[in-house]
C-alpha cells in the first residue's frame, strides 16, 4: 500500500460520525402543526427533543418461542401416551375434543410464526393477547380436561 492510502483509511471512520439535526415544531394560522429541521422565520417555534429508539432483541422472542414449542411437544407426547393406555375404541366426544385440541394447536403455531416473522407494536400486542387466550383455552380443554 502507498502511504497516502493509510491516511485515507484512518480518516474514513471520522466521516461516519452520526449527524444530529435539531427539529422544530410550530402551529400555523390554520391550526395545523408542522415539524421540520429548519425553523420558519414568521412563526414561533419550539425545539423538539427526539428520544433514542427502543430496540427489542429478536433473540429473546426466539428463545421464548422455542420454550413454548418444547412445552407443546411435551404435552403432545403426554397426550399420546395417555391415549395408548385408554380404550382402543374412542367415542365421538373424544374424537371431537381431539379435533378441537388439534385446531387450537394449529392456531397457536400460526400465531407463533407470525410473532417470529416480525410485527408492529400494536399488531404484536394483539398477537400476544390472542396467544395468551388460546393457550389458556388449550390448557383447560386439552391438558387439564
Amino acid at each position: 500500500m502507498m502511504p497516502g492510502r493509510h491516511f485515507v483509511l484512518l480518516c474514513l471512520p471520522l466521516l461516519a460520525q452520526p449527524v444530529t439535526a435539531e427539529m422544530y415544531t410550530w402551529t400555523d394560522d390554520q391550526g395545523i402543526t408542522h415539524f421540520s429541521d429548519t425553523a420558519p422565520s414568521r412563526h414561533e417555534t419550539k425545539a423538539v427533543t427526539l428520544k433514542a429508539p427502543s430496540v427489542i432483541p429478536m433473540a429473546g422472542n426466539i428463545r421464548q418461542s422455542e420454550k413454548v414449542r418444547g412445552i407443546y411437544r411435551q404435552i403432545r407426547q403426554n397426550r399420546e401416551r395417555d391415549k395408548s393406555t385408554r380404550d382402543s375404541v374412542p367415542d365421538k366426544s373424544k374424537l371431537k375434543a381431539q379435533k378441537q385440541c388439534d385446531k387450537l394447536e394449529r392456531r397457536l403455531d400460526k400465531i407463533q410464526s407470525q410473532l417470529r416473522a416480525g410485527y408492529a407494536n400494536d399488531r404484536g400486542n394483539s398477537l400476544r393477547r390472542q396467544r395468551r387466550e388460546l393457550s389458556q383455552q388449550h390448557s383447560w380443554q386439552c391438558v387439564l380436561g
